[in-house]
């Protein structure tokens, strides 16, 4: 496709090839051409396959599809109508818009102060093409101006990192794959604060898992936990409740799910003084399947010869409640040592050898061992 360019031949005499200096190539088509007719700057033409188009700007939009060959007759601007014409000399019109024709011209002369001119002339139905219009030619600002469709807005919002309009359009036509979309673009630029806000409105329990623990972010966390709690996540909810060290909380899930020996377990090296209640809870689900194996596992309090540290276990418990309720900030982490490299039972026989008069006696290891119970329950699933 060439443009004509008179100027250039006037008073130069042809080369041997004529005046090909006096074309200019505005774009080539794909497309075996039967008629056509300029309007401004868009080639409107029928092509060999019956099809009714236009080419403005790189760009060929399909008008109609045509039932029988036809020829464009020509277009009146007054009337906003081609019209084409075919060999039985039926006539035929279409309506094409000139504010959308002389619009777009007016874009790829990138006289935009003309294009403003025109823009309140063109229907809203006919807005969203020419912003799509717009935006293929690298015009992104000014399509999303002129854009009436949210989802397109958005989309456009994204690509120019207009944070602001895209949380704007998210809040007010919200859906998943936006929030996911949003918070996606602002992790890319470091905007924590609003990936956060578009994961929780996603439910990307995940990857807020991630997030928080990265920032350090504790009340994210608690927020994340009671949330993928409500939401069946457990495993979510059991490792966030685990990183804020709520030990009650995560035997709470355990036993909800009937996990009860992974909660024996964990109570034995955590909260001892759970372990009993937990284990009949175990006991009584195991007997439904393998009596005699239930009847195997040991109460510690009927058998305390086999657990020999239990009650130095319920006073470490005990003792050491106010640092597991107690949050470090991630700056401390170089400072604090690894739980693997600690022996809390040595630690507890110091802390109590240095406090004479917190050396209980069996009475009172009883007594420990009772406020201990009542202090830190674990809830026990209800009966259906």
């Amino acid at each position: 496709m060439l443009r004509y360019n008179p100027d250039v031949i006037e008073g130069t005499p042809p080369d041997e090839d004529g005046f090909e200096a006096a074309f200019d190539v505005v774009g080539e088509v794909a497309d075996k051409v039967m008629t056509g007719v300029w309007v401004g700057d868009c080639f409107i033409y029928t092509n060999s396959e019956n099809r009714l188009n236009y080419h403005v700007g790189g760009e060929i939009v399909t008008i109609s599809h045509l039932d029988r060959t036809q020829y464009i007759l020509g277009y009146i601007a007054k009337d906003s109508k081609l019209y084409l014409g075919d060999k039985d000399l039926n006539v035929t019109s279409f309506a094409l818009k000139t504010a959308v024709l002389e619009y777009q011209t007016a874009v790829m002369r990138q006289d935009f102060e003309t294009a403003d001119q025109i823009l309140p002339s063109i229907d809203e139905e006919h807005r969203t093409r020419v912003a799509q219009f717009l935006e293929k030619q690298g015009f992104k600002e000014q399509a999303m101006a002129v854009s009436v469709d949210p989802a397109h807005k958005f989309e456009l919002a994204l690509q120019l990192n207009d944070f602001a309009t895209a949380y704007g359009l998210a809040v007010e036509h919200s859906s998943e794959q936006r929030w996911k979309q949003l918070s996606d673009l602002a992790l890319r630029s470091s905007d924590f604060n609003l990936a956060k806000k578009c994961m929780f409105n996603a439910k990307d329990y995940s990857g807020l898992l991630l997030l928080a623990s990265s920032l350090g972010d504790s009340e994210s966390m608690v927020q994340l936990a009671e949330l993928a709690h409500s939401a069946g996540k457990e495993n979510i909810a059991f490792t966030a409740y685990m990183m804020l060290n709520n030990i009650p909380k995560c035997l709470q899930l355990l036993v909800e799910t009937e996990r009860y020996p992974e909660a024996a377990i964990m109570a034995k090296t955590y909260m001892p003084s759970e372990v009993s209640k937990i284990l009949k809870l175990w006991q009584a689900d195991l007997s439904k399947t393998n009596e005699k194996a239930a009847e195997a596992l040991a109460d510690p309090l009927q058998y305390d010869n086999l657990f020999p540290e239990l009650q130095l276990a319920l006073k470490a418990e005990k003792l050491l409640e106010k640092e597991r309720s107690t949050l470090l900030p991630a700056a401390s982490y170089p400072a604090v040592a690894p739980n693997w490299e600690r022996d809390v039972l040595a630690e507890t026989e110091e802390m109590l050898a240095s406090l004479p008069e917190v050396v209980a006696s069996p009475k009172e290891d009883e007594m420990l061992t009772a406020e201990v119970k009542e202090e830190q329950p674990v809830s026990e699933p209800e009966e259906e």
